[in-house]
């Protein structure tokens, strides 16, 4: 048994280094108008876990063309195309015709690849590596294939014997491994073999010349506006030299500082968003043509030379001891690094200066508890990003933070309004008019009391009340009744309650045209809860509760749909009529169960628990 095993083992060792590579370069099909540019496309995979890979052997053949001085389209701009003819053709990118492709990159000839295989194979003790690719490239020009190369290989990692079979075995597997040749390591050795033997397409002039030396000066692998990129070169004294980074064609020249040896020098600048794997230099030579030499990074420079958006104050709510700032950019970068907060306090009617105040980091949420009654505040705030990018101060936000609380609403009202927490309580003895384009927004935690002719009106105006689980908005009376919320037939109304109770009214909300959405809003006590007439009524109602009121609904809209409201100990909880108008007389009133089979009422697929009256 001991020698079969070893002898399967052996046969592993025989069979388990395996390289094969057939390069196929056909010059006869080559167009015979100037070569164009090589794009690179995106490569294939047969298997889905599989896709990362073809992508990162897609860049290695890419870099294998560019070190053969085969003139290519970058990367990110062939990427970038192929989102863009995706989007604009609704397919996927291998459904999209070369014809368009070639148009779309300027360019005739396309190269392109596949990862056919890759997988781990477990012999015995060890781990071996299967892989193997395709690479083509055509000319469309002809519509004939001028290039094609296939590669695999395996390669063997050496495990921890767990026995004296494994230590014996192990010592053989280990002299076959070091004797084989052409053992591809990494992936990235798969795509040097599929370029290695590609001859160069442009049959440039040979030259015995050489560059000796390359190096790269770069403050940091990530880098932004204004950082400098330095190469220097070491070669043939007396020549024109320049250098490339990404093979984007820059051209940057290079300066022969003593003879034989250049430097040059790249600034980044605004729109420089490529992250280069390649820094390619050039020099001339006696013969008038050119000698090339490359430096390959295994982590690419990344340049993020596109400063974040600069941060808006999105939303704002006060409570008793601050004032609290959600700050958003759009779009949101990916990369963001954190938000310096600023603020200015108005003096004497006038803004003064910007200070900083905090930093946001994995948070868009600020929260300013050095603040004064009575005070008017200004806040901006700038973006930073990963590479250090900095965004414009963002446009300024005001806010004019009122006395502490109490305070007293005298009088009619009109235009917008805010009702902070930060004065609250508010007292208010008449009705508030909000007419067309004007609003009046609440916000969490107030209470508010009305005197009996104190409310709101609406004439083609907002109402915004959002209160939270923790700190509902409360609106009472001061004496026994107040007169509640009103909207007239105008079709801009808008009134949005959530987590509010109202208490005490004569007519709760009574509304005769626009839109209501309630949520987690409670109506008590009160003549009727909720009045809904008219034709241009949409109304929805989510989780909330009629308790104790005379009538909970009454209502004659058609539009209206309820999500888990309770209905509690109410003397009437629906009643509806064909009209509620006072000049003509009521023709039918119908109860609960006629209501859903009349299907006036768009009704939930929840249906909504009647308690006993």
């Amino acid at each position: 048994m001991y020698f079969c095993i070893v002898g399967l083992f052996c046969c592993s060792v025989a069979c388990g280094v395996y390289y094969k590579a057939s390069p196929y370069v056909d010059y006869k099909r080559l167009s015979p108008n100037p070569l164009e540019r090589v794009a690179v496309l995106p490569f294939d995979s047969t298997e889905e876990q599989n896709r990362f890979l073809a992508e990162r052997l897609r860049r290695y053949f890419y870099l294998g063309l560019v070190n053969n001085n085969i003139p290519t389209v970058p990367l990110s701009y062939v990427d970038s195309k192929v989102v863009y003819l995706c989007r604009r053709t609704n397919k996927k990118p291998e459904n999209i015709l070369p014809a368009q492709l070639t148009d779309c990159l300027a360019t005739h000839l396309i190269a392109q690849g596949e990862l056919t295989n890759f997988s781990y194979l477990y012999l015995l003790f060890y781990s071996h590596i299967k892989a193997s690719g395709k690479f083509w490239i055509t000319d469309y020009r002809t519509g004939n294939r001028v290039f094609y190369n296939e590669v695999s290989a395996t390669n063997r990692k050496i495990a921890l014997p767990t026995s004296l079979l494994g230590l014996a075995t192990e010592g053989i597997g280990t002299l076959a491994y070091l004797r084989s040749s052409k053992v591809i390591e990494t992936i990235r050795g798969l795509g040097e073999y599929a370029t290695e033997p590609l001859a160069n397409l442009n049959h440039p002039t040979k030259s015995s010349e050489q560059i000796k030396k390359i190096k790269v000066n770069v403050a940091s692998r990530k880098l932004k506006i204004g950082d400098v990129i330095e190469v220097e070169a070491w070669g043939p004294a007396g020549r024109s030299a320049w250098f490339d980074i990404g093979a984007e064609g820059r051209r940057v020249p290079m300066e022969e500082k003593t003879p034989g040896y250049y430097v040059g020098r790249y600034v980044i600048s605004a729109g420089d968003s490529v992250e280069y794997g390649l820094v390619r230099v050039a020099m001339t030579t006696t013969d008038k043509s050119q000698i090339i030499g490359a430096i390959n990074f295994d982590t690419p420079l990344s340049i993020d030379a596109d400063p974040p958006p600069p941060p808006v104050v999105s939303e704002f709510y006060t409570t008793k001891k601050s004032i609290n700032l959600t700050f958003s950019l759009i779009p949101r970068p990916k990369d963001l690094e954190q938000i310096l907060v600023y603020r200015a306090v108005e003096k004497n009617g006038k803004r003064g200066e910007f200070n900083f105040i905090g930093t946001l980091r994995n948070s868009n949420l600020y929260v300013d508890k050095k603040i004064k009654p009575s005070t008017t505040y200004y806040y901006t705030a700038i973006a930073i990003d990963r590479a250090g990018n900095t965004s414009g101060a963002g446009r300024q936000f005001k806010i004019a933070l009122p006395p502490k609380g109490p305070i007293l609403f005298r009088g009619p009202f009109r235009g917008s309004l805010v009702l902070m927490r930060y004065a609250s309580p508010f007292f208010i003895d008449s009705k508030i008019n909000i007419e067309e384009h004007s609003s009046v927004i609440i916000e969490p935690g107030v209470e508010i009391y009305f005197s009996p002719g104190g409310g709101f009106q609406l004439k083609g105006g907002t109402l915004k009340a959002s209160g939270t689980e923790k700190a509902k908005i409360l609106l009472y009376p001061s004496a026994k009744k107040w007169a509640g919320i009103s909207a007239n037939r105008n079709p801009q109304n808008r009134i949005s309650l959530e987590n509010v109770r109202i208490y005490k009214a004569d007519k709760g909300i009574a509304m005769s045209g626009g839109t209501i959405s309630l949520s987690r809003t409670e109506l008590k006590r009160c003549s009727t809860a909720l009045v809904l007439s008219g034709e241009s009524i949409n109304a929805w109602l989510y989780q909330c509760r009629f308790v104790k009121n005379t009538t909970a609904i009454l209502t004659s809209a058609q539009r209206v749909s309820f999500n888990h409201c309770d209905f509690i100990k109410n003397r009437k909880n629906i009643v509806i009529k064909e009209t509620l108008s006072e000049l003509l007389p009521e023709k039918k009133v119908y109860d609960f169960s006629a209501y859903l089979s009349k299907s006036h009422l768009l009704p939930s697929r929840n249906p909504l628990r009647l308690a006993p009256r």
